[in-house]
């Protein structure tokens, strides 16, 4: 960067000071990694140590002043007694365009140097008064100490323009990966990141784009995702404290760009790298963070049907303990099932063995042609009462009129159709359609779903958001897997449509959502 623009930049900067610190350390005393708050100044008053900013090392003696930008990382191993003070400040420039070029060719608040002082006692005068200062606290004070900062730089720049100093251009995309790397379990966005380092967000996305082949906003998922996955594979966590933990405050969003990046939902990946660590015979290990230690303890794996989901016996009895689901009442719905085909087997066997030994005979005829009628009459009537449905797990079979439906995440799209369920996953808080849910059953999260709550309210169809859940819960009742992350909403619409026999409906439905969007367009437009 160019003094002149260094200067400029100063020269219309609004600065505040946020902290001075003043500090001693004994020989043989390291600060490691240390992460600087804002930018900043370090200066030595006494003693030597070897310095490190950002991966650059010094060998910081007597006068000797470094400069470096928020979220370089500083460490210091003290050879002898080391005295030093560290000055904290933010500084901003009014939004003129000129201003806001001169920033994104170059920021000298975020630059790193550093140099020996040929006159180090006016910056150490103006840095002990400071100090003096700070520690008394008033407002009062703190005006003074803006005036003296301003004078510390104005020295500064005079000793640049004299001594001809070499400023080194920091490595911003370093800092942000660093920063990303630190705080990725926190709320951030590009316009956030962006303010931090005091660039614009286009900037700063252009320049990480061309540095390291993502956008931003991209690296920041996949370092969360890498770090979720990690999680379902080592921990017994359940999915809504693991989105929170890499940084997703909704376990849903989480869930569809988990499904997104890795080509599968978090619940398969989980049971597939089970399996996988299964089959080559290792031992899970516990998670390398801090989640591993502070959740996998409150909960129990269990397993229902080859899925792994998670379950409070209090939720059934009141009681505290976790409680170990079986596949007992999956046994108990198939046999069930089996039982009454069997039923109905041996029942045909016996219309069909009147019939024949009733051959020559009028009457046996009359009695075997009404059967016949009242068998077809009886096939009608039930195909009647049932429709196909073809999906990703095959034609399944439901009724033409269910009356007690259970819908697991999906609600907003029965409520569209004007279909009230029985039963419902959690309606999130603030959803359209919250109030038209009230009083419904709720089942808890869509995601781990607990069968015997759900055998509880009686279904007779079941609409479930994936198909891992339609596994969990195919043998309880008919039902329709509608994997949300995987079909568009005009398919989805008309998929719940067929089930419903409301084909007509859900196309009306579509038509006006589509025409309502066109004319949104043309407003914007």
């Amino acid at each position: 960067m160019k003094l002149e623009d260094h200067v400029a930049a100063w020269n219309y900067a609004a600065v505040k000071v946020l902290d001075i610190r003043h500090a001693v350390m004994e020989p043989g005393d390291k600060l490691q990694g240390y992460i600087l708050p804002a930018c900043g100044f370090i200066y030595c008053v006494r003693g030597a140590a070897s310095l490190n900013l950002n991966g650059i090392d010094y060998d910081a003696d007597r006068h000797f002043i470094v400069h470096g930008g928020k979220g370089m990382r500083l460490s210091i191993e003290a050879g002898k007694i080391f005295e030093y003070y560290l000055l904290f400040y933010r500084a901003s420039l009014p939004g003129r365009k000129d201003l806001a070029r001169l920033l994104e060719r170059s920021n000298p608040f975020r630059m790193q140097y550093g140099f020996e002082s040929l006159e180090p006692l006016p910056l150490h005068y103006q840095l002990m008064a400071m100090e003096q200062l700070w520690a008394q606290g008033s407002l009062l004070e703190r005006i003074q100490v803006k005036g003296l900062f301003y004078q510390f730089i104005h020295e500064l720049l005079k000793q640049f323009t004299k001594d001809g100093i070499n400023l080194r251009q920091p490595d911003v995309i370093g800092q942000v990966v660093r920063y990303i790397e630190v705080h990725y379990r926190h709320n951030l966005s590009l316009e956030s990141i962006a303010e931090q380092f005091n660039y614009s967000p286009r900037h700063l996305s252009t320049r990480f784009k061309g540095e390291t082949g993502f956008s931003l906003i991209e690296y920041l998922i996949r370092y969360r995702l890498e770090h979720a996955e990690e999680l379902l594979r080592c921990t017994d966590a359940p999915l809504r404290d693991i989105a929170e933990e890499v940084g997703y405050s909704d376990v849903y969003y989480f869930s569809r760009m988990f499904s997104k990046y890795n080509g599968q939902s978090p619940i398969r990946f989980r049971k597939e790298s089970r399996q996988v660590s299964s089959s080559e015979n290792r031992p899970f290990t516990t998670a390398r963070f801090s989640i591993g230690e502070n959740i996998s303890s409150r909960y129990n794996v269990v397993e229902y049907d080859n899925h792994y989901h998670y379950s409070y016996h209090n939720k059934i009895t009141g009681g505290s303990s976790p409680m170990r689901i079986t596949k007992t009442s999956s046994f108990i719905v198939a046999m069930l099932l089996s039982f009454t085909l069997l039923l109905s087997a041996c029942g045909s066997a016996n219309v069909g063995s009147t019939a024949t030994n009733s051959k020559g005979s009028k009457a046996s005829e009359v009695t075997s042609s009404s059967a016949n009628n009242s068998i077809a009459t009886d096939n009608n009537n039930k195909e009647a009462q049932t429709r196909t449905i073809s999906t990703v797990k095959g034609d399944i079979v439901v009724p033409a009129n269910p009356e007690r439906v259970v819908v697991l995440y999906l609600q907003g799209d029965l409520v569209a159709l004007g279909i009230k369920p029985v039963g419902t996953s959690s309606v999130f808080e603030g959803a359209a359609f919250a109030e038209e849910l009230g009083g419904i059953e709720d089942l808890g999260s869509w995601y781990e779903p607990n069968p015997e709550a759900i055998m509880a309210v009686k279904p007779d169809l079941i609409i479930a958001a994936s198909e891992e859940t339609y596994e969990i819960l195919k043998d309880i009742a008919p039902t329709i897997p509608i994997p949300y992350e995987k079909m568009a909403t005009d398919e989805r619409i008309m998929k719940i449509g067929e089930v419903f026999g409301k084909e007509q409906e859900a196309q009306a439905l579509l038509d006006n959502f589509h025409e309502k969007l066109e004319k949104s367009k043309q407003k914007l437009g």
